[in-house]
């Protein structure tokens, strides 16, 4: 999930239903309903789209004084989805961190995002149909998608999209102020995400940093496959810059990775799969860049992406010693 920070997953076919007895197709779901209710799909999973009510917030209090203006928040925002609040826009923290996080992102809303309101409000109203478009797509690409999972389209703040856990079930999260609404990003995202929900119930991203390599690099490839046509900076989603040092740096990336493919220091494994600056000569989601090439490679000699997805970790593992030597600079 922007590098597609955070990532991480169970999966739902997108089927057309019969309706009863008539030998018709049903429609599919209303993108609309009334008073901001959810979206149930096909398979009886829901798209709930919270940034509605975050441009309601917004709207409704833009003259409030700050006070008010966090009370409405408690009362209209997180009073209505406390949990996915708590889980997922406040990550479980308590107490004073919790404290300090809440009245940062308040903050944050008011003076980063309300000023791009009128953006927000295009990308959220055609975002569940982007979703449901997106899973046929999917679909039509891995027949046996199957994600026994709820969406969730808000404002984040502290990611693009990412598969995170709600009371026990995994849902997949995006956050919409990151996105134009006539641009393919979203859409890639939604791609991105998707194959890891797929890829995951055979194939965990835990233990060694070759698990994220491979992981990140599929899903960038698979998203090409399904929202095709665009350009590698939106489907890693990284400046030119980077890249470009990606590009000078290929060999001793390919090698460095190789050297350390079992390796689960943290530092090492954020510096190839996270999107923040670190503190080593390796640029932030490196593990993206090489990951993609790699599986390209490897469907070039004859994988298909579908066997690929459920090779198992010795697999995976025989493959990138074999490959990432001669891996060459794309």
């Amino acid at each position: 999930m922007s590098m597609r920070n955070g990532c991480m997953l169970l999966l739902g076919a997108f089927v057309v239903a019969f309706a009863s007895g008539q030998g018709c197709w049903s429609p599919p779901p209303t993108p609309a309903p009334q008073g901001n209710e959810p979206v149930t799909m096909d398979d009886g999973h829901k798209i709930y789209n919270i940034t509605e009510d975050f441009i309601a917030y917004a709207e409704q209090n833009a003259n409030a004084d700050a006070a008010t203006r966090t009370a409405q928040w408690n009362e209209t925002l997180e009073g209505k989805y406390p949990d996915f609040f708590n889980q997922v826009i406040y990550r479980n923290l308590t107490g004073d961190d919790l404290a300090a996080y809440k009245a940062q992102i308040i903050d944050q809303f008011w003076n980063e995002i309300v000023p791009q309101l009128n953006t927000l409000k295009q990308t959220s109203s055609t975002a569940v149909q982007r979703v449901l478009d997106g899973r046929t797509s999917f679909k039509n690409l891995f027949a046996d998608f199957a994600p026994q999972t709820d969406y969730y389209l808000t404002v984040a703040f502290s990611f693009h999209g990412k598969a995170v856990d709600l009371n026990g079930q995994t849902i997949l999260a995006l956050g919409l102020e990151n996105y134009a609404p006539n641009e393919p990003e979203l859409d890639i995202t939604i791609a991105h995400e998707q194959y890891h929900l797929y890829h995951f119930t055979t194939f965990s991203p835990s233990g060694g940093l070759y698990r994220g390599v491979w992981t990140e690099g599929m899903a960038v490839y698979a998203s090409e496959q399904v929202v095709p046509g665009h350009e590698m900076t939106e489907y890693l989603g990284f400046t030119t810059e980077p890249i470009t040092q990606m590009y000078d740096l290929f060999d001793d990336l390919t090698q460095d990775i190789l050297n350390n493919m079992g390796t689960t220091d943290q530092t090492i494994k954020r510096a190839y799969l996270g999107a923040e600056d670190n503190e080593t000569w390796i640029p932030p989601g490196s593990g993206y860049y090489i990951g993609y090439y790699l599986v390209k490679e490897l469907v070039e000699q004859g994988n298909t992406l579908a066997t690929m997805t459920r090779w198992d970790a010795d697999t995976v593992y025989g493959q990138m010693q074999e490959t990432l030597p001669t891996l060459e600079q794309p």
